[in-house]
């Protein structure tokens, strides 16, 4: 099952200590500071830090794509995507 697999492990939130780059506005809500988050499969890039705005939500869009699945509302639509942190073209690490 490997070679379909994608692990992402993340946080609910990015503990106590202030990030030293302010959030940014996407909406009345904002997100906070930033959380760790790993992918570990045979499609993530191998030793790479993205630099994509993404929050908890860019899971929930990978996950819709994955399965032709459309947005659930309009944060769903416009959260980033983490397709910045997988190579989908064959060659796998």
């Amino acid at each position: 099952m490997w070679n379909s697999t994608a692990i992402i492990v993340t946080f609910d939130t990015g503990g106590g200590w202030y990030d030293h780059v302010y959030p940014p506005t996407v909406d009345a809500q904002g997100l906070g500071f930033r959380v760790p988050t790993l992918v570990i499969s045979p499609y993530a890039k191998k030793d790479y830090v993205s630099h994509v705005v993404m929050d908890h939500v860019s899971i929930l869009r990978l996950v819709q794509w994955n399965w032709t699945l459309p947005s659930l509302n309009a944060r769903n639509a416009q959260s980033g995507d983490m397709f910045d942190m997988f190579d989908f073209t064959g060659q796998t690490q």
